[in-house]
């Protein structure tokens, strides 16, 4: 065998290999989001993408809420330190967990939206919340990523993440990225 093809056989295989993964992309304030979100690359085997604002939001979560409503009533796009996940093209599934923040996605996830093509890819949301569940987040995942194939989503109370790995389990099954 020539190592062209030596070469060319290993090149397919990698992009074989890479070829369906998932990419789980969070924000966390608290923590109890990325607990979730690391149950979730665990199970799956997937990469990991952290969106970090450039600003932090306030350590009071009253503070925090009020940044919140306010960013959401200015249609605001917070500053990320990195907008561009890592070679998206890589995925056919994406997995958005993120606290449920007035109803919805912190802002900062459009400013993602905006940087990042989810066209054609599955996209499921796992939201952390206190109460509010899954909100409009998923009306609004259609909105911001029309041309994602959209997947049911998964609401987990912040309280009990920790608890929450055969939800997020069967949860993964059902909507078939695992």
């Amino acid at each position: 065998m020539s190592l062209l093809a030596i070469a060319s056989a290993l090149c397919a295989s990698e992009a074989f290999a890479a070829a369906g993964g998932t990419l789980v992309v969070f924000y966390s304030r608290s923590g109890n989001t990325r607990a979730a979100a690391k149950i979730v690359q665990e199970s799956l085997g997937g990469d990991i993408f952290e969106l970090k604002t450039v600003r932090p939001y306030p350590a009071d979560y009253r503070e925090t809420t009020e940044v919140a409503r306010k960013e959401q009533k200015e249609n605001a796009r917070p500053a990320l330190q990195t907008k561009q996940a890592p070679k998206l093209s890589r995925y056919d599934s994406v997995i958005l967990a993120s606290p449920c923040w007035w109803g919805t996605f912190p802002m900062a996830f459009m400013t993602f939206f905006e940087a990042n093509d989810l066209a054609g890819k599955k996209v499921a949301v796992l939201m952390t919340h206190g109460g509010s569940g899954l909100g409009r987040s998923e009306e609004d995942l259609a909105k911001y990523c029309p041309k994602a194939k959209l997947l049911k989503g998964l609401a987990i109370y912040g309280g009990d993440v920790n608890n929450a790995e055969e939800d997020i389990e069967e949860w993964l099954r059902d909507i078939g990225v695992k």
